[in-house]
């Protein structure tokens, strides 16, 4: 019976590898429903189980997309209590899709976007009037009601090359709050964020 079955599953694997020979192409892997990126793109990003690691109190954040690119023109800048550079971008047309009624009504109709402490060495800080691309999460922040990229996995400035940054810098506790957080963010070896 054990032969029987041995040379049921040969045929089986054998019949598989004759149909994807030399010649055949493999399969491009499926594509996940509401993103739109290259795979490079999406090697910049974290798994999705991961896209929030390192944020302080990511309850209050709502993944949109964890893996978004955005490209934009830089509008305001402003260094926020919990460490993260806070900037905000007047997107491109073809991204006015990722704004919700509170970037209207708060945001001056601009993304927000917010690079941790643990982003510092790794993604620049812009300044007003740099055109940037990022590729980020892109969350609903339910504390201010707007949309966000935070947290960032690579920028470009101004058509420069990319930065990246992510999960494997280190980044502050889930628990810590606002006021903790700067102080909170090490890196994997243990040692403090250099932030911004």
């Amino acid at each position: 019976m054990q032969a029987v079955a041995l040379l049921g599953a040969t045929m089986v694997v054998t019949g598989v590898l004759a149909a994807c020979g030399p010649g055949s192409r493999p399969h491009p892997p499926p594509r996940v429903a509401g993103t739109r990126h290259s795979s490079s793109v999406a090697s910049t990003c974290p798994s999705p189980q991961d896209v929030l690691v390192g944020v302080y109190h990511p309850q209050r954040l709502t993944v949109l997309n964890g893996c978004q690119s955005v490209a934009g023109t830089v509008e305001s800048i402003s260094a926020e209590q919990d460490g993260d550079v806070h900037f905000d971008i007047a997107v491109t047309p073809s991204y006015s899709r990722l704004l919700s009624t509170g970037n209207f009504a708060a945001q001056h109709g601009w993304l927000v976007v917010e690079l941790m402490p643990r982003d510092g060495g790794h993604l620049p800080e812009p300044t007003i009037g740099d055109r940037v691309a990022l590729v980020g999460a892109w969350v609903d922040d339910t504390n201010h009601s707007w949309h966000e990229i935070h947290p960032v996995f690579s920028e470009a400035i101004n058509g420069g090359p990319a930065h990246r940054s992510g999960p494997q810098y280190g980044g502050s506790p889930p628990s810590d709050q606002s006021s903790e957080a700067a102080a909170g963010c090490r890196t994997p070896g243990g040692a403090r964020c250099r932030g911004y």
